[in-house]
């Protein structure tokens, strides 16, 4: 069993709060899983997916204090999946105002899960040099184009 988590970081130290981002929670999260939830009709393997948007998280939460829960969070999750037998598969949506959170969170994830945790990214980042993502180690799929077209094959 394959359990999606797509995430949303918020904007990295160096940016201005965006209009966007404080208003609402991102959609690319919620449009990828209803993706994955079209896909689960022909993919038993699939479970619900889950989407976060780090700046809205279900928490009250300190200012600059939303990685460490989104963190303690994950990992919770991730350990619970685990014993399940079931496989994490977490991507973020890499944008130009949070890349560099987003690429840290896997990371930290990679870092202590390693293999056990299938990493991924996407956005409208990845598809200017997707190499320099591919050659990560800490992320092991890129999704290049519409996740309508490629989301299924890199999940499985």
């Amino acid at each position: 069993m394959i359990k999606p988590i797509f995430i949303h970081c918020r904007a990295d130290s160096e940016y201005d709060d965006r209009y966007d981002t404080i208003m609402m929670p991102n959609g690319s999260v919620a449009a990828l899983c209803q993706i994955v939830e079209s896909l689960r009709s022909k993919n038993h393997q699939l479970l619900s997916p889950v989407a976060i948007d780090e700046q809205y998280l279900q928490t009250k939460v300190e200012p600059e204090q939303e990685r460490y829960v989104l963190i303690e969070y994950l990992f919770r999750q991730i350990e619970a999946l685990l014993e399940q037998g079931v496989k994490p598969v977490i991507f973020c949506t890499l944008l130009s105002y949070n890349a560099e959170g987003s690429l840290k969170l896997l990371k930290s994830i990679k870092d202590e899960y390693s293999f056990r945790v299938k990493t991924g990214v996407g956005g409208q980042l990845v598809r200017i040099n997707p190499m320099v993502y591919l050659n990560n180690p800490s992320i092991d799929c890129v999704g290049v184009g519409d996740a309508e077209v490629t989301l299924a094959q890199l999940l499985l």
